[in-house]
């Protein structure tokens, strides 16, 4: 899954999985001492449906407080795009765009930086394309573009980190991993 969607899914992942891991301490808001159950069978079965879906409610609610939370500090940092590739080939991938401002930004360009293994040596040959070449994003809003990057016939095997970044978001940038074998 890619795009917001796999974003969307990895942030509700982690809350579900904070949620779950304080499961323990969260019991029913409204009731810390255990109830007592009535004799009649139905009347138990009916009382503790309505605390299980009670403490279910209380655990969805903090989940999805979680979420948004998450949403507007943008805490959920970017994966890297991982393209795998050979000498003299290419690779492409989708790429979203996000504008979390309040003003449209019109006319954005991509851009792919040099690429570096962690040893420091840059990969030469790189040939970075983006479709469309320009974007308008409006605010609150996102656009998908293709990214195709070519090495040349000569690029060195390795794996190489650069960064998609987008004029006119200076701070949006998303990390790329060239991985280059045979």
């Amino acid at each position: 899954m890619t795009g917001p969607d796999a974003g969307l899914a990895a942030t509700a992942e982690t809350v579900f999985a904070r949620v779950a891991a304080e499961a323990e301490d969260i019991g029913p808001a409204s009731s810390p001492e255990p109830l007592a159950l009535p004799p009649d069978p139905l009347a138990r079965l009916r009382d503790g449906l309505a605390a299980s879906l009670h403490l279910f409610t209380d655990m969805v609610l903090q989940a999805v407080d979680g979420v948004l939370a998450a949403t507007a500090q943008d805490e959920r940092p970017a994966g890297p795009l991982v393209l795998r590739l050979g000498p003299g080939r290419a690779a492409s991938a989708p790429v979203w765009i996000h504008n979390l401002g309040e003003a449209a930004v019109e006319g954005t360009v991509l851009r792919l930086t040099r690429c570096t293994a962690p040893d420091g040596t840059e990969l030469d040959g790189v040939d970075a394309g983006f479709e469309p070449a320009k974007i308008d994003v409006g605010a609150g809003a996102s656009e998908c573009v293709t990214v195709t990057v070519a090495l040349s016939p000569a690029a060195a095997a390795g794996s190489y980190v650069g960064h998609v970044v987008a004029s006119g978001l200076p701070g949006s940038a998303l990390p790329v991993q060239l991985v280059v074998g045979p």
